[in-house]
């Protein structure tokens, strides 16, 4: 019983931690007037190329923010019933693999993808 208690502690103070990241990201944008959002991908451009990493980060709204901390937590947690050790290299190849498409395939605006990562954990 030991071993599972610490395990969904495990599991949670990754998840947890790494959605605090994403709000805290939120909450600075906000008090910035929304200045961070311009480090988003911008499609087929040098500069939106080095914005890869940074776009999951960025949500436009509040909205925006509460529709991904949901499938978020569910989808992470998932990858993590497999093997924790799985969730931080599925986790950073999804923010990866969606940045470079988003950064192909984007329609020229300034994209960020966490969403996209959701198709990484599933």
């Amino acid at each position: 019983m030991t071993s599972i208690t610490s395990t969904l502690k495990t599991q949670a103070v990754v998840l947890g931690g790494t959605l605090a990241v994403f709000w805290a990201v939120f909450v600075v944008n906000l008090l910035l007037g929304g200045s961070l959002l311009s480090l988003g991908v911008i499609p087929r451009t040098t500069i939106g190329l080095r914005c890869i990493l940074f776009a999951p980060f960025l949500h436009g709204s509040l909205n925006h923010i509460v529709a991904n901390s949901i499938p978020f937590l569910a989808l992470g947690w998932m990858v993590m019933l497999r093997d924790e050790r799985h969730f931080i290299p599925v986790t950073l190849a999804g923010m990866v693999g969606s940045g470079i498409m988003a950064w192909l395939l984007g329609d020229g605006e300034r994209e960020s993808q966490l969403d996209d990562l959701f198709t990484a954990f599933a």
